[in-house]
């Protein structure tokens, strides 16, 4: 699923490059950034993807150290309604910060946050002391 227009990724600048993903019997069309590899998800679609995580459903393939560089950059617009982004802190692992839109529920994810909220685990207790929390 390409597009012939190239979007700019709202972190780093790279290229946003539009991928499609089946779970189950839906079709889904995401972004995803050339350069840091951050994600654009639509509304509903991180729900799907938690529920059927699996080889063939990790979309989030970039590296968590670039995603922890691009995790302080958080004002943000939404690519797809140009609204301002909330900062989100995940309320059962608070050491995870994603950007959601208020206007159209899109969530951005910087490399690594998506599969950190799908791998729960006992480091993941201790980074919510070492992080703090979003402001």
């Amino acid at each position: 699923m390409e597009t012939s227009e190239k979007t700019s990724c709202p972190k780093c600048g790279g290229d946003l490059e539009s991928k499609g993903l089946n779970i189950e019997e839906d079709s889904f069309a995401f972004e995803q950034c050339s350069g840091c590899y951050g994600l654009l998800i639509p509304a509903g679609v991180t729900r799907k993807l938690k529920a059927n995580w699996g080889p063939d459903t990790n979309i989030d393939t970039g590296s968590e150290t670039i995603g922890k560089k691009y995790d302080k950059v958080d004002d943000i617009q939404c690519l797809k309604c140009n609204t301002p982004m909330d900062k989100i802190e995940d309320p059962e692992q608070p050491h995870i910060w994603y950007e959601s839109c208020p206007s159209c529920g899109s969530s951005f994810y910087d490399a690594g946050e998506l599969k950190d909220l799908n791998e729960k685990s006992f480091t993941d207790l201790l980074k919510r002391f070492t992080k703090g929390t979003r402001k």
